[in-house]
């Protein structure tokens, strides 16, 4: 189902464009445990300073307190690895590995997710009038069996716990900046 864009309020981060449900044009056609993210967030800082501000991966539990169990292997380079335990306001946990493969400082990070979540992510940065224009895209495969359960019997409530969890992500990393 897709949605329409919304404004957020007085300094929070413009959600330009989210739809976690709904795929590209060119996307094969999903199973009920598959997430997608195609998020667009403009932030008030140039993309050098996100770049700078991303890169300080030790800090990302302190800003997202769902993020539990928490290491870092290499960064945000090639061959990096950032691996960590995600308890979202649902009742469903997952183990994540966020496999680094081809970086452009400032500019793009593509990466494999694996482990509870098997799939290809990409953050893209960009020069905006108001600062940075971040895009991050995701299409993951829930493989964890209680989180595919759960999908199967009710995805609205995956979906919504997904897009609290980007919220709440968007917002603490612009309040890092």
């Amino acid at each position: 189902m897709a949605r329409a864009p919304r404004s957020r309020t007085s300094g929070a981060i413009d959600r330009v464009v989210v739809s976690p449900d709904v795929p590209s044009p060119a996307a094969p056609p999903r199973a009920p445990y598959d997430l997608h993210l195609d998020g667009r967030y403009v932030f008030p800082a140039s993309p050098e300073h996100v770049w700078a501000t991303m890169n300080r991966v030790e800090e990302f539990p302190n800003w997202w307190g769902w993020l539990k169990d928490y290491r870092v292997d290499g960064g945000l380079t090639p061959g990096g690895k950032l691996h960590g335990f995600v308890v979202p306001p649902v009742h469903y946990t997952f183990l994540v590995t966020i496999n680094i493969h081809e970086v452009e400082p400032a500019r793009h990070i593509s990466a494999h997710l694996t482990g509870d979540l098997d799939g290809r992510a990409s953050v893209d940065l960009r020069d905006h009038p108001d600062g940075c224009d971040l895009t991050i895209r995701w299409a993951v495969e829930m493989r964890k069996p209680s989180l595919r359960l759960a999908s199967h019997l009710c995805k609205p409530v995956i979906v919504w716990a997904h897009d609290h969890v980007i919220d709440i992500a968007a917002n603490r990393f612009r309040d890092a900046l």
